[in-house]
């Protein structure tokens, strides 16, 4: 299990309320995303054992706040993929809002 997975589920748990700020805080910026380095198998089929949330709870949380704040929320499978997806997310940012003008 990555530390994304147990961060998610605990910061859906514990962390509830923080966790909100931080999505309102990231619907200010022209495009924020979360990347989470847990796939969604993970998130259903491994969650951590202190966790005070269903997995289920976790994943309808997030699709309800990303649609809410407007934040891109991906899933990536480990640590390496998670920085390819960010890399690439950033360059696809960059070539639409900076090289165009």
């Amino acid at each position: 299990m990555s530390g994304g997975n147990v961060f998610l589920l605990m910061a859906g748990g514990m962390g509830r309320e923080r966790f909100e700020r931080e999505f309102e805080r990231l619907s200010k910026f022209e495009y924020a995303a979360l990347v989470i380095e847990a796939g969604l198998g993970d998130i259903f089929k491994n969650p951590p054992e202190h966790s005070q949330m269903l997995p289920k709870a976790v994943f309808r949380t997030l699709v309800s706040w990303s649609i809410r704040y407007g934040v891109h929320v991906w899933n990536a499978p480990d640590r390496t993929f998670s920085e390819k997806l960010t890399y690439l997310i950033l360059e696809k940012w960059y070539q639409k809002n900076v090289e165009q003008i």
